[in-house]
């Protein structure tokens, strides 16, 4: 984002939360500069859309951090929250038993995969307390997922290229639906 942008980000943060209109802006030149420095790999349009689920989930404007981690979880490849992961763990449950701990385990996404490591394949099958594991399998997943964003927060060069990837393949997406954009390849005069 331009610093141009990211002013306009600000503006309409101030703009969310009125409550804050007031201080927001006395401060919007200084956040402008900070946040310009932190968020400038970010496309305007993403930074607007993690804006609009950061307005819909807290009464409150947000920091830096919490707005460049709702960018990080916007993008993330594993959407999944801790309930829908643990109906993934029961599936697998279901599908492959004690036996098959190698194939369950594949069968899981990264996250899953090491909170089930954690706690172990054989516990999830045999426990006679279900809800106990259950438990300890979600505050586990909560932590890991936790700190998987982390290291995504902490690693510029890794967001930057998840986010060219989104915006290359958004690029060819509008390339190959309109044939006006479609590449032709100069040596032959064809489309590729």
């Amino acid at each position: 984002m331009t610093s141009n942008e990211v002013t306009r980000l600000l503006e309409m943060i101030a703009s969310s939360y009125p409550s804050y209109t007031r201080q927001i802006s006395q401060n919007i030149e200084g956040m402008s500069l900070v946040w310009s420095a932190f968020l400038k790999d970010i496309p305007f349009s993403l930074a607007v859309e993690a804006l609009y689920r950061v307005v819909s989930k807290s009464p409150y404007p947000p920091t830096l951090y919490e707005f460049k981690k709702e960018v990080i979880e916007l993008i993330d490849e594993n959407p999944l929250d801790a309930a829908e992961a643990w109906g993934q763990v029961m599936k697998a449950v279901r599908w492959f038993g004690i036996y098959r701990a190698d194939e369950a385990l594949e069968s899981l996404d990264e996250i899953t995969r090491k909170v089930v490591e954690a706690i172990g394949w054989n516990e999830i099958c045999l426990t006679e307390n279900i809800d106990t594991v259950r438990a300890h399998f979600i505050k586990l997943y909560e932590q890991y997922r936790e700190r998987k964003i982390e290291e995504k927060l902490m690693d510029k060069k890794a967001l930057t290229d998840k986010i060219a990837k989104i915006l290359d393949s958004k690029n060819q997406d509008v390339l190959t639906k309109n044939p006006k954009y479609a590449l032709t390849d100069s040596k032959r005069g064809s489309r590729k």
